[in-house]
């Protein structure tokens, strides 16, 4: 059994950050000119993006997708970015950010603690209660 290390507010965090990353990695790391790679990297960064704001935990907005399916999502998808360059056949011209990132998501999938360490105390009167 994974011992799980890391906070989920850190992992939100880190979520945006890949976000981000993937959103600008074609000009950054010089894959522009590589389109499925380019393809994959802006996909996954609006799908983590949008992920980030509608899943419940502390870095969400919107709170919809429970945080289990969250961490699926970011080991399949992860194992899925890793492999992508030779599925995709662009493995030739561009690799190691893919593998990198992917690899990445699949350690912090597995490594996020799946309940929240918030303590939630309702005032008199709350009718609303943080299922974390």
């Amino acid at each position: 059994m994974l011992v799980k290390l890391l906070p989920r507010t850190l992992h939100a965090l880190l979520d945006y950050m890949a976000a981000l990353l993937l959103l600008i990695a074609p000009w950054v790391f010089h894959f522009n000119h590589e389109r499925p790679a380019i393809a994959l990297s802006i996909l996954f960064g609006v799908t983590i993006l949008v992920m980030s704001l509608l899943t419940n935990y502390e870095g969400g907005i919107r709170k919809t997708i429970p945080m289990d399916v969250h961490l699926y999502a970011d080991v399949f998808g992860g194992a899925f970015l890793a492999l992508s360059p030779w599925l995709l056949f662009f493995s030739e011209t561009t690799y190691v950010f893919h593998l990198s990132m992917g690899l990445g998501l699949v350690l912090s999938g597995l490594l996020t603690k799946r309940e929240s360490q918030r303590i939630y105390m309702p005032k008199p009167g709350d009718r609303h209660i943080y299922h974390g």
